[in-house]
């Protein structure tokens, strides 16, 4: 199938969309940045669909972060969803739970964040395949270029204002004795965000927690910093990623190859490994990610097994080891919730919270225990891929990309891997 594949480095994304809509094209354009997977679905040059598996924008999350939907409420939700095959805003339409002009505004305002998150990019790699309609039950928006990158260069220039005043997502923020009026935080996100801010939380953790994006919660606490509500404090800085080359990537692959999934996680996470549009790497990352979930479930961390938190107060030892995802997570942990229910309400990847569990876990932070009254087989939880289009599964094309790289033979150049997931799910 012919397309245009190339990167943000050769057409930027203002210049690529407007090609799109001046030609009145007609396609979907894939968009990547590390494991961030975003299509943008075009009808004679409009914007008829976006979908991103990034988690904060599929539809549950988006809905927890605008206080149109509860954790718990979510979750059951998600469970109709998954027993009926229904589109997750269709339900909440038929439940009473939205109207259809709510949902309509809700899928709206998400597809701009996901077109906006892609002129945010400072890098990445695109295709546009031609003739190429939205998933049957996706639900379809209208939204014209010119108006979106006219709103996205407004929002560039306030993102670099935000920026500059907090120095890093690593910044602890701080209220001051001054304290807002009603109307500005009157709103759902502004009252939370606010709220949010203890003086030891990160503005990082502030945005997971809130499940909002940079430039959203940055936009609201600029304005909060301009007026003296809130201080900018310490920067608390993250463990340092090594920066992986050649010997990374081939002990990646021989971890792959004797099956060691695990250890291959640890790899990628220590030495920052990211496809960076080489379709071979982004493949190799999919599968591993897909084997630890498989062997996690089975037998580390069940769906269906419901973590416990073992001690009420963490030492000042455990709360050095966790990180904020973490500490997220184990905010989450009622003793009720499933695994799979904490895979749902958390605005994280499906690895994060298998990995954060894990974590909890192994410092003795939680314990994991199964309800023997549970009769439901939950097959589903176990990862699979999408099959390409040709039909080829994609362990056997992984096999033979890395045939040939043991022949000495380079492997394929840049290209894009169907990431989404559930971006279709409507979570």
């Amino acid at each position: 199938m012919l397309c245009l594949e190339s990167s943000f480095g050769v057409m930027e994304q203002p210049d690529l969309l407007q090609w799109l809509q001046s030609a009145r094209k007609t396609g979907v354009l894939r968009v990547a940045d590390g494991a961030t997977m975003r299509r943008i679905y075009f009808k004679d040059g409009s914007i008829i669909a976006c979908s991103s598996n990034e988690p904060r924008l599929l539809l549950g999350q988006f809905m927890l972060a605008n206080g149109r939907l509860e954790e718990a409420a979510l979750q059951e939700f998600m469970k109709l969803q998954e027993r009926s095959g229904k589109n997750l805003g269709r339900l909440l339409v038929d439940a009473g739970k939205i109207s259809e002009e709510e949902l309509q505004f809700m899928l709206t305002a998400k597809a701009e964040e996901v077109l906006f998150s892609v002129l945010e990019q400072e890098q990445g790699n695109f295709r546009f395949e031609p003739d190429q309609d939205p998933p049957a039950d996706s639900m379809r928006v209208d939204l014209n270029v010119q108006t979106v990158l006219m709103e996205g260069v407004r929002r560039l220039d306030e993102l670099q204002r935000v920026r500059k005043r907090f120095r890093s997502p690593h910044v602890v923020l701080h209220k001051t004795e001054k304290v807002p009026d009603g109307p500005t935080v009157a709103s759902h996100m502004g009252r939370k965000l606010y709220e949010s801010i203890d003086g030891r939380r990160t503005l990082a953790e502030i945005i997971l927690l809130c499940r909002t994006s940079e430039y959203l919660a940055g936009y609201f606490l600029l304005r909060l910093a301009e007026r003296g509500l809130i201080r900018v404090g310490e920067i608390r800085a993250p463990g340092a990623n090594v920066i992986h080359d050649d010997s990374a990537v081939s002990r990646l692959r021989e971890l792959v190859a004797s099956g060691e999934y695990e250890e291959a996680v640890d790899l990628i996470e220590r030495c920052g490994i990211t496809p960076d549009g080489d379709e071979f790497l982004g493949l190799l990352i999919a599968k591993v990610e897909a084997g630890f979930l498989a062997n996690a479930y089975r037998k580390l961390i069940p769906p269906d097994s419901i973590p416990r938190r073992i001690e009420s107060d963490l030492t000042s030892l455990k709360r050095e080891l966790l990180s904020s995802e973490d500490m997220f997570l184990l905010d989450l942990i009622d003793g009720y919730w499933d695994v799979r229910s904490l895979i749902w309400i958390a605005p994280m990847r499906k690895i994060e919270v298998v990995r954060g569990l894990q974590r909890l876990r192994d410092y003795g932070c939680i314990e994991m225990r199964t309800d023997a009254g549970r009769s439901e087989a939950y097959t589903h939880a176990i990862p699979h891929f999408e099959e390409p289009a040709d039909g080829t599964d994609h362990n056997t094309e992984i096999d033979r990309i890395m045939h040939r790289l043991g022949a000495d033979v380079d492997p394929p150049g840049p290209g894009l891997e169907d990431g989404d997931g559930d971006a279709h799910s409507g979570r």
